[in-house]
């Protein structure tokens, strides 16, 4: 039978085929055949069928099998695959393995031979090398003045694969460079560092706080009216200048360590200007007592036996002025009267006699304040 093969590609040719006939096609690319006009002697035949030919020439690429563990040394192993080819094909390292799986036992080139049944080849070539573990180095920047904010600065990246993400306290990832500097407030950070096989590193850093915070020593306190406190804080930040506002009550508002007498209950602020021209500040706050416990004796015994022998309010030792000061017989005769001195027991230069007397006194505190004093006392021999 005589019949005439066509393709898609416009290719015709005229068969002589008999039983069971076979046509050898060597197409140069995928191809669709089909055969037409089919005559056997001179009667026309009726045929039909159509065949698809798929041309592709063998491949093999060499690719890495690897781990968790892999993020540093070498891949656990490379894996030979193959593609388009014919029968079984068989495979050939550069150092005779045959296997399509062989174990990385150095850094070098690896090649592998593919040949498949048709006797078709193909090639690949991988180099690998030793990948250091992904590390970072990093920087931080304290804040120079209150209410400032720090930063830290990644500053180099080695080891991993490129492109690299950095993660803030575990937040979202954002892309990461040597170089990049965050801008952030005094705290503690975690730094996490991932490249693009999922390798990871983490550093964790401390922007240490408000210099504030730097100074020590400074709590609220209560005193009695008329005493004094020692104020001597503690500081790390270098100065320049100290002053302490308000001023009143303080010994040397200019000086770190001062010392602070209030007559009235005052908060007390420390201001340092610091060699980097910020202004430090502290404070405390002291309460002042003003029940002072300011009294007139109630007997005395003046036999110059060295004890009780002077009648003479007790102001003890808080800064109390006494203004006047005068004793009176019980028939409201005066007896004595004198601020700067007490009543020794006489009257007129003689003895007076054994009884109760009565003693008036004013007395001015450290705050400006007059206070009336006023009792009787007995006399005794």
């Amino acid at each position: 039978a005589r019949a005439v093969l066509r393709s898609d590609r416009g290719e015709r040719r005229e068969l002589n085929l008999g039983n069971r006939a076979r046509v050898t096609v060597r197409p140069t690319e995928a191809t669709r055949y089909f055969l037409e006009s089919a005559r056997l002697g001179d009667c026309p035949v009726e045929v039909a069928g159509e065949a698809r030919v798929t041309v592709g020439a063998p491949r093999v690429r060499i690719e890495r099998r690897e781990t968790a563990a892999d993020c540093a040394g070498l891949p656990e192993a490379l894996v030979a695959r193959s593609e388009n080819t014919t029968g079984t094909p068989t495979l050939s390292w550069s150092d005779g393995r045959t296997t399509d799986i062989r174990r990385v036992d150095t850094p070098g080139s690896y090649a592998v031979t593919l040949t498949d049944a048709a006797g078709c080849r193909d090639s690949s070539r991988l180099t690998v090398e030793w990948r250091s573990g992904l590390r970072i180095v990093t920087s931080r920047s304290d804040p120079a003045c209150p209410g400032q904010s720090g930063s830290i600065t990644l500053d180099s990246i080695t080891g991993g694969t490129a492109p690299f993400r950095l993660s803030l306290n575990r937040g979202a990832a954002e892309p990461a460079a040597p170089g990049r500097s965050l801008s952030l407030p005094p705290a503690t950070y975690l730094l996490e560092v991932t490249d693009d096989r999922g390798c990871r590193t983490r550093d964790t850093v401390t922007i240490v706080g408000d210099p504030t915070g730097r100074i020590r020593g400074l709590s609220d306190t209560t005193i009695v009216l008329g005493d004094s406190v020692l104020l001597a804080p503690q500081t790390v930040v270098a100065y320049d200048s100290v002053v302490w506002f308000p001023a009143e009550g303080l010994s040397d508002p200019r000086s770190l360590v001062t010392r602070a007498r209030p007559a009235r209950s005052t908060r007390y602020r420390l201001r340092l200007l610091t060699d980097a021209g910020c202004s430090v500040e502290a404070s405390l706050s002291i309460l002042v007592d003003e029940r002072v416990p300011v009294f007139l004796p109630t007997a005395f015994s003046p036999n110059g036996d060295g004890t009780n022998d002077v009648f003479f309010p007790e102001l003890g030792n808080r800064g109390l002025s006494l203004l006047s000061f005068v004793v009176y017989d019980r028939w409201g005769g005066l007896v004595h009267e004198g601020a700067d001195r007490g009543w020794d027991g006489t009257k007129g230069g003689q003895p007076a006699p054994v009884g109760v007397y009565v003693a008036r006194g004013v007395v001015r505190f450290p705050n400006g304040e007059l206070r009336t004093l006023g009792g009787e006392v007995t006399l005794l021999r």
